[in-house]
């Protein structure tokens, strides 16, 4: 699955955010609750390929550096928040851009 169709499944849900984290499957924040989309999980060039085609140099720089970077993504007609997957061991910075 493109990014640009999760984002898509994103917006028609009603969803506020996207989250995607290998060894899970993508999931979305509705009303504050996180609900995982009935897909396989991600492994980790899946999440590597779908975000890093949608980062600007600064985000990819963060992401590698802490393994997590939070950020907004618009595709023309849709607009969805995008997160990218984290260690899920600790808070970790994030950023924007």
């Amino acid at each position: 699955m493109e990014i640009s169709e999760l984002l898509a499944f994103t917006v028609k849900n009603k969803a506020s955010d996207l989250h995607l984290s290998a060894g899970l499957p993508p999931m979305i924040r509705v009303n504050g609750d996180i609900r995982r989309i009935n897909l396989p999980p991600l492994d980790h060039h899946d999440v590597h390929d779908m975000v890093y085609d949608i980062m600007n140099d600064y985000q990819r720089k963060t992401f590698e550096d802490t393994y997590e970077c939070d950020f907004s993504f618009e595709l023309p007609g849709i607009a969805a928040s995008a997160s990218t997957p984290s260690s899920r061991t600790a808070a970790w910075p994030r950023c924007s851009g």
